[in-house]
């Protein structure tokens, strides 16, 4: 079962080891609107304090209002910088004679699509 938007801020702060006077401190949004987010009342979040958020917690607006369960962006959130699989796709590359960037957009592509089958977003 998917989590509500005032569950999904109030994981994400605990997760963050903040209080919500803290939060408010870093965010620079009002400890009693970042409570209203996270109480059983909660009916709306501004724009602003929505893109505010996600940018501090490093999420997207999609994960955040529920649409979706992957917390970053294919292209933000997988980094194969150092990896096996990164050291694997540079040797397939240059023994095949093909170049790594456009090999990793194919690939990115490929999960993307692998995600929209996998795990579809639920209206």
């Amino acid at each position: 079962m998917a989590l509500t938007v005032l569950e999904r801020l109030k994981d994400l702060r605990v997760e963050c080891g903040l209080t919500l006077e803290q939060l408010a401190e870093q965010t620079n949004l009002s400890k009693s609107a970042l409570g209203s987010y996270e109480a059983d009342s909660f009916k709306d979040i501004s724009h602003y304090a929505l893109i505010k958020l996600t940018k501090f917690y490093s999420v997207t607006t999609d994960y955040l209002l529920g649409l979706s369960e992957m917390k970053q962006d294919l292209e933000e959130g997988a980094s194969f910088k150092g990896s096996r699989f990164e050291q694997w796709l540079l040797i397939y590359c240059k023994q095949n004679h093909l170049p790594y960037n456009q090999l990793m957009e194919e690939v990115m592509f490929r999960v993307k699509v692998v995600c929209v089958i996998f795990f579809p977003v639920k209206p």
